[in-house]
């Protein structure tokens, strides 16, 4: 469990890092020892109505939750199924197709307009996936649904959940989260993870084909959330030009913060096929530039998920983060690691200062993460 310490010299913006603050503090007096009892593990309501899921955190998480959403809504079609989840990964669920969703609700923003509706709904499911965290646990325990689904990972929040299931490291997330959902039935529930899973509107789609239309697209992330997620500068400039001389076009993607950097790039490169879009899109907007794209080249983050998503080859570059739980599986995936013995070092979303100045990334070759990107491709243009 991590220490107060531990939790403010986590890597990553303050924004996410007063989140983790707050629940670090906040949850340990909402949970305080007494608050719930343990309840008793109950069957399943025969009749499933309303369905909530709490889906707290990053981007790639509620990707990887879609599959096990779909499997829901197949097991109970008769279910409307709401979503609690943070506003920069609300987007996502917009993607889910078929209409699964009927409601996203986000908690960071205004929560005393959506906390008494929540209530008021009285839900016959609920599911928790976030994996570690405290103030979630408390949300799910305050609504009294009669079955309560959590991961069976931090000791304060046992007495939250109707169900536990076990969460494993070695795992592939998406797998955990239809492990959620075979808690409720009793059954596996198997996805293939070889096909797309997202759905464009059509609005974003056609604008995105529009603007890429002709061009042999590598999408190229300029970041994440973390510094330990990026590639430097120079080798990112290195990068984009081994991909142009390579016949790609090649189309920047990341956030408004991201957006200095990418203009720098952009000015190294006048005169050539490259599209600035850093900071220019929404998160559909993102999700049909990368949709549009041949191919997605970033570190393991939210929008490596997102393009294997909507079934773009992609090209993921791992160091910190857990390569058996985050590499997406797949021939259209190619997965670069140094393997250092420091790596990986993120477990539960907090990830360390790296004194080492992010060697497990730096040490990748631009030339070896454009090879992958060309081999990647190969056997598409051969068919």
């Amino acid at each position: 469990m991590p220490t107060l310490r531990e939790v403010v010299a986590c890597s990553g913006p303050w924004r996410i890092k007063g989140l983790k603050l707050l629940d670090w503090c906040v949850g340990r007096i909402l949970l305080f020892p007494g608050r719930f009892r343990r309840p008793a593990e109950k069957p399943v309501p025969e009749e499933v109505n309303r369905v909530l899921i709490i889906r707290p955190g990053g981007l790639g998480d509620a990707v990887l939750l879609v599959p096990m959403i779909r499997q829901l809504k197949e097991t109970f079609p008769q279910a409307t199924i709401d979503v609690l989840a943070e506003g920069r990964n609300a987007g996502v669920f917009k993607m889910a197709p078929d209409s699964a969703i009927r409601r996203v609700y986000c908690y960071d923003t205004a929560p005393w307009r959506w906390w008494g509706i929540l209530k008021a709904d009285r839900y016959d499911l609920v599911f928790d996936t976030e994996q570690w965290h405290l103030l979630n646990a408390f949300i799910a325990a305050s609504l009294n649904a009669p079955c309560r689904i959590g991961f069976d990972t931090n000791p304060l929040r046992r007495h939250c959940y109707t169900k536990m299931v076990a969460y494993r490291h070695d795992e592939f997330e998406g797998i955990s989260f239809l492990n959620m959902l075979r808690a409720v039935t009793g059954r596996m529930h198997r996805w293939d993870w070889s096909r797309p899973f997202l759905a464009l509107p059509r609005e974003e789609a056609d604008w995105a084909r529009r603007l890429l239309e002709g061009r042999n697209a590598a999408a190229v992330a300029l970041g994440g959330s973390i510094r330990e997620r990026r590639l430097e500068e120079g080798k990112l400039l290195r990068l984009v030009s081994l991909l142009l001389e390579r016949g790609f076009s090649v189309c920047l993607i990341g956030s408004k913060q991201e957006a200095p950097l990418a203009e720098r790039i952009e000015g190294s490169c006048q005169g050539t096929s490259l599209i600035n879009m850093a900071g220019k899109t929404s998160i559909l907007q993102t999700a049909a530039l990368l949709r549009a794209s041949t191919v997605f080249i970033g570190a393991d983050s939210g929008l490596m998920h997102l393009a294997y998503g909507l079934g773009t080859p992609v090209v993921a570059l791992f160091g910190s983060g857990i390569e058996e739980k985050w590499a997406p599986p797949g021939g259209l995936v190619r997965v670069l690691n140094r393997h250092l013995p420091c790596s990986p070092c993120t477990r539960f979303g907090y990830t360390p200062a790296c004194p080492i100045h992010v060697r497990c990334l730096q040490e990748i070759p631009a030339q070896e993460i454009a090879a992958a990107a060309s081999d990647l491709l190969l056997p598409r243009r051969e068919g």
